[in-house]
């Protein structure tokens, strides 16, 4: 049985056609999971950036001499005129 050209490059065709659909949607998988790692990663940092924060705090805390008297707002930056505000109010009113 021989086949002709044109029906073995359609086979072929069609091979290649299947692969690169199998290829596609293991690459959308990646993604995905690199998404996930990559938030994974993010979350990790900032435990770590807020662990060593604290540690050097402590640290210092520690070290110190004198009584440390301060306050953490936990508050975000943009925040800061209202921390001020209500700071500046319990000033006032002690």
């Amino acid at each position: 049985m021989i086949i002709a050209p044109e029906i073995a490059l359609l086979i072929l065709e069609s091979v290649l056609l299947v692969v690169t659909i199998i290829l596609i949607v293991y690459s959308i998988r990646e993604g995905k999971e690199r998404d996930k790692l990559v938030e994974e990663m993010i979350k990790t940092t900032k435990v770590l950036t807020r662990q060593e924060y604290f540690n050097l705090v402590i640290y210092s805390l520690q070290k110190t001499k004198k009584e440390v008297i301060g306050y953490i707002t936990g508050s975000f930056p943009g925040e800061m005129d209202k921390v001020e505000e209500i700071a500046g109010s319990i000033k006032k009113h002690k």
